[in-house]
């Protein structure tokens, strides 16, 4: 989501090297304001961004979306190593169908003991006669 994505510092290396030092133009530096430039990004833009946030759930909602995407490396890259979203999508379908499987063994193991349980318990009947 686009709301978090804040260009943290303006740099001006190239126009400094072009033109700073050519007598005419003076270069480009944020030294001079660093602490209101930080100032206004914690208090203002990350304020923002946090409320906008908290009101919006827009990264969350974006969260709860990355399962339906694929993310292969497309036919111009590099296969590489399984991506760490990958690999944690893996692990929760790998545990979740342990825990399946676990649970269908308890109630197949509960069921036969109570099965088991009727067989050997006498009946009313016998132990009135």
């Amino acid at each position: 989501p686009g709301l978090g994505l804040v260009l943290d510092e303006v740099h001006f290396d190239r126009y400094n090297k072009r033109y700073g030092s050519d007598g005419i133009h003076e270069p480009l530096s944020w030294a001079k304001v660093e602490d209101q430039v930080t100032d206004f990004r914690d208090n203002v833009v990350f304020a923002d961004i946090m409320s906008t946030e908290k009101a919006s759930h827009s990264m969350l909602d974006w969260m709860i979306h990355l399962g339906m995407h694929r993310f292969v490396p497309r036919h111009f890259e590099e296969d590489g190593e399984t991506s760490p979203l990958i690999q944690a999508a893996l692990h929760v379908a790998r545990d979740t169908k342990l825990k399946d499987s676990l649970e269908d063994t308890d109630a197949n193991t509960a069921t036969e003991n109570v099965d088991k349980d009727s067989e050997e318990a006498p009946s009313d009947a016998s132990k009135n006669s």
